[in-house]
């Protein structure tokens, strides 16, 4: 159930006016988390969960901050977010391969009987 947030102490229910006009605010009684919706959206008028359990600044600050005015600052954060997450997994995956191929490696020599050969010169991987 949604209640609508008509007066609060510090204001944000009209000051959240100044960055879109069709914002309004509401308490979701079931998750206990403030929304706000916009009531100039096409199809539903949610527009964000406020990650804070009071209403103050840090919502206007977060509203300026993900209003889609902003989107290709977002787009490209999110872009720059998946690179550095690429860049770790493929970092992870080739020290598991040189794990793995190291691994190999003692196991044959320990068995095997040809000749010792300085296995960090090899670059196998």
């Amino acid at each position: 159930m949604l209640i609508k947030i008509e007066n609060d102490l510090f204001n944000i229910s009209h000051r959240i006016k100044s960055i879109d006009n069709g914002y309004f605010v509401c308490f979701n009684t079931k998750n206990k988390k403030f929304e706000v919706h916009n009531r100039n959206q096409f199809r539903g008028t949610y527009a964000a969960t406020i990650p804070f359990n009071k209403l103050d600044s840090r919502t206007i600050d977060y509203l300026n901050e993900t209003h889609v005015r902003n989107h290709k600052k977002i787009f490209k954060a999110i872009e720059e977010n998946n690179k550095k997450l690429d860049a770790k997994l493929k970092e992870e995956n080739e020290d598991k391969v040189k794990y793995k191929v190291n691994e190999i490696y003692n196991y044959s020599r320990r068995y095997s009987k040809t000749p010792d050969f300085d296995f960090e010169k090899n670059q196998w991987v």
